[in-house]
């Protein structure tokens, strides 16, 4: 069982979007947020407005999660924590050939190694206090092949079946571990990933709620829960992928993510 009050919760990718919401709302369960991304500005005025709306102090750690330099200091300025929700991620849509290597690449380190390290170098923690959580940030496009969106769909497929794997092995170690798997939301991920919404069929049917998604991310966690997919008709789709061949799977993903 997750105890917030006073817990200290690392948040990656914590300077907008869903890490962002993710801070606010573990504050107002009580947590200390630890906030963790590249831009220290931006980090001090979530942590400010955080201070300002629940009188707790968020810490603040600037880190590229691409230099590894820098993911090996987060993991040992990390005191004590209690719940960690590795949240960064980047993913731009276009097909394999057409995207640069360097874009494959960093979407390899930012959504899978920095993941695995972090929450590797950090397991020890947890382990010791045996309590706490770990809710991973996946995603929809982790049920199917992705043509357009394929490297970051795979990274989130990997994300996806660790996390399942970690979850059985931690069971005994009290610590929780969910994986919230969100459709389109509407956050600054498309603007920072230079997808035009307008273009894809995937995103002109409406995005999610990020404050939703976050709350039903964390309800998971502090039931228990393995999987979490916001809204019914998320949660329909991936239901019914299990009946259909992966080849029309594909067919249909790449039309909804503009590839003609």
């Amino acid at each position: 069982m997750i105890q917030w009050q006073g817990a200290r919760v690392l948040i990656t990718g914590a300077s907008s979007g869903l890490g962002e919401q993710f801070a606010h709302a573990v504050a107002r369960r009580g947590a200390i947020p630890i906030l963790v991304a590249r831009r220290q500005t931006r980090l001090a005025e979530v942590a400010q407005a955080i201070h300002a709306r629940t009188g707790i102090h968020p810490e603040v750690i600037a880190c590229d999660l691409l230099i590894p330099q820098a993911r090996a200091e987060l993991v040992t300025r990390v005191g004590t924590v209690d719940v960690l929700i590795p949240n960064a991620g980047w993913g731009p849509v276009g097909r394999v050939a057409t995207l640069s290597l360097r874009a494959h690449q960093e979407m390899l380190t930012l959504n899978i190694e920095a993941v695995v390290e972090v929450v590797h170098g950090l397991l020890p923690l947890l382990k010791r206090r045996r309590q706490g959580g770990i809710l991973f940030v996946a995603s929809t496009a982790a049920f199917q092949p992705c043509p357009n969106f394929a490297t970051y769909g795979a990274t989130k497929a990997f994300i996806l079946s660790w996390a399942q794997a970690l979850g059985q092995e931690l069971r005994k170690d009290d610590i929780t571990v969910t994986t919230l798997c969100p459709g389109a939301t509407a956050t600054e991920f498309f603007q920072a990933a230079n997808i035009p919404r307008k273009r894809i069929p995937a995103l002109a049917r409406g995005l999610l709620d990020p404050e939703a998604v976050v709350e039903a991310g964390l309800r998971g966690l502090e039931q228990g829960r393995a999987l979490v997919i916001p809204g019914m008709r998320h949660r329909f789709l991936v239901q019914v992928q299990r009946f259909v061949p992966r080849r029309v799977i594909a067919w249909v993903a790449g039309r909804s993510l503009g590839l003609k």
